[in-house]
């Protein structure tokens, strides 16, 4: 019954850096801009018992613009969000990266989304909810973004 559960854990997650600058009022109009990078390491094997981890930097920035007027910045916030994923080393390389990636970003950002909800409701901008995003395509955005090098660094996204 637990088919559900992901096989991927979070280690450890941070919040080293983050900025949340509000103007003195929403406008009538605003329109949310969301930016998202991201940095991986490459996944390291424990020997010792084949568990696989990964280190995932992911930058999340959103923005309030006044409809009107698009040099008029309401909100500006940032939040880098840093974390280790580990999972049980399979034999297929790729799909492990992949599953460490996909998941290693969905709880970044989730965890960014949250945080920056939890500060704009300190504000006058109380409503700030980031979007839902789908880790499938965040994680096609990410390597798109930098089709390069996709799979050793991600990418960025924007909205």
């Amino acid at each position: 019954m637990s088919d559900f559960l992901s096989k991927v854990t979070t280690k450890s997650i941070s919040v080293p850096e983050s900025s949340f600058r509000v103007s003195e009022a929403p406008a009538s109009q605003m329109g949310l801009v969301v930016d998202i990078s991201s940095f991986e390491g490459e996944p390291e094997r424990n020997e010792a018992d084949s568990e696989v981890r990964m280190r995932i930097d992911l930058t999340v920035r959103a923005k309030l613009i006044n409809s009107e007027d698009e040099n008029d910045v309401r909100l500006d916030s940032q939040v880098l969000v840093s974390l280790v994923v580990s999972t049980e080393g399979g034999n297929d390389p790729t799909e492990t990266k992949r599953a460490l990636k996909r998941n290693g970003f969905w709880v970044a950002y989730s965890h960014a989304r949250t945080y920056l909800s939890i500060l704009a409701g300190m504000s006058p901008n109380k409503n700030l909810m980031l979007p839902d995003v789908d880790p499938d395509a965040l994680l096609e955005a990410l390597d798109d973004a930098n089709p390069k090098e996709a799979d050793d660094t991600g990418g960025r996204m924007d909205d």
